[in-house]
């Protein structure tokens, strides 16, 4: 079988930033090719760059694109099979933040949250589902079949004041995958989350006092984070797109349905 044929393409949503990035770097040193979606065009640009200085060789196309717009997303995933020659992998990345007080909910948020956390999966789900079909159809011998990997976060599992809107999102969006990989798996494709720990990204360092933020995140808030991290260090992007490699890979061809959480002990509580 030639290496043509084994080649496998990965979209990934949120391409543009920190963790999307660093699930595409790693999934490329895995072979596959790459179809980056964001709203962000400027970051995408860097993304590809990174990921062609990090892996020469690797196909990598961008779609700018607002996903919650249904058609705009029908028409990327039409555009990164026909590039690419169909979707094996799909990693549903892409995410937004806004604190959310109940005392002071801002609805817009909570819809923004809403839309961009838990209902633009799905919706990137459906509009990839006939290429990943078609690879879960050709089955392990050739390709390993369609595999689609969700990004939630810790916050779906810990509580933690005025997250009201981001965590409802995180935690449903584990409820879809679990779902979905039953109702998949007649397809041969399987269906797995993640869930983040705190991790050293961008919006950390947005704080009005990152080192103050890093601090409270290691050795936990009774108010706010409740336990501390015990391995003693925020996870890196890197950690989370290794993560992102395994379960798309032939060695996790048996895994769906699960949720892995990537935290430093940060849950054991």
């Amino acid at each position: 079988m030639s290496e043509e044929t084994l080649r496998r393409t990965a979209v990934v949503t949120g391409g543009g930033g920190s963790i999307g990035r660093a699930i595409a770097i790693a999934l490329a040193g895995r072979g596959h090719d790459i179809a980056l979606w964001d709203l962000d065009g400027g970051a995408l640009d860097a993304s590809r760059a990174a990921i062609e200085e990090a892996v020469p060789g690797t196909l990598v196309s961008t779609h700018v694109l607002d996903l919650t717009d249904d058609a705009a997303v029908g028409a990327a995933a039409e555009a990164a099979a026909g590039r690419h020659g169909g979707i094996d992998v799909l990693v549903n990345c892409a995410g937004v933040f806004y604190l959310t007080p109940i005392d002071d909910l801002d609805m817009a948020a909570w819809d923004r949250m809403l839309a961009i956390n838990l209902r633009a999966p799905v919706a990137c789900i459906r509009a990839c589902l006939g290429s990943l079909i078609e690879r879960g159809a050709e089955g392990e011998a050739k390709r390993g079949g369609g595999t689609i990997v969700n990004v939630s976060s810790i916050s779906a599992v810990v509580a933690r004041q005025a997250n009201l809107a981001y965590s409802a999102s995180k935690a449903a969006l584990v409820r879809v995958t679990r779902d979905l990989a039953l109702d998949l798996a007649e397809h041969g494709i399987r269906v797995n989350a993640i869930t983040p720990g705190s991790t050293d990204t961008p919006m950390i360092r947005n704080y009005d006092d990152p080192d103050a933020m890093r601090e409270a995140m290691l050795r936990g808030s009774l108010e706010k984070y409740r336990i501390g991290i015990p391995l003693g260090r925020l996870a890196t992007p890197e950690d989370h797109a290794a993560a992102v490699a395994f379960l798309v890979s032939d060695a996790a061809r048996h895994v769906t349905g699960q949720n892995l959480v990537i935290d430093g002990g940060q849950t054991l509580a």
